[in-house]
């Protein structure tokens, strides 16, 4: 949860984890990686997560390649805090060159 939070993102609706824009839309959102996807508050802090996904809407509150970037950069962010990997919906390491090739 700390490492969330520190990346920016707040416990809502769903019970998953959003980025908010400064209009208060949400800009991307991350969620468990294991069925439901949805944290429970109150248990986190005894729990084990296999992982993250983080995923978007579009068209949101910003330009759609801003929205990668940013969803990107906080994986990133989220997988050098928690020991982690990003990788794509396939499970493929997302290198640098793919995660530009994706925002191009």
């Amino acid at each position: 949860m700390a490492a969330l939070e520190e990346h920016g993102l707040a416990h809502g609706r769903y019970q998953v984890f959003h980025r908010r824009h400064s209009d208060g839309r949400t800009v991307f959102c991350a969620a468990s990686l294991i069925e439901p996807g949805t944290f429970d508050i109150a248990r986190m802090p005894e729990e084990e997560f296999r992982g993250l996904t983080l995923f978007a809407v579009l068209p949101g509150p910003v330009e759609p390649v801003q929205t990668l970037e940013l969803m990107i950069a906080t994986a990133a962010g989220l997988a050098q805090c928690l020991h982690g990997v990003v990788q794509d919906s396939k499970g493929v390491t997302l290198s640098q060159q793919r995660a530009e090739a994706a925002e191009g």
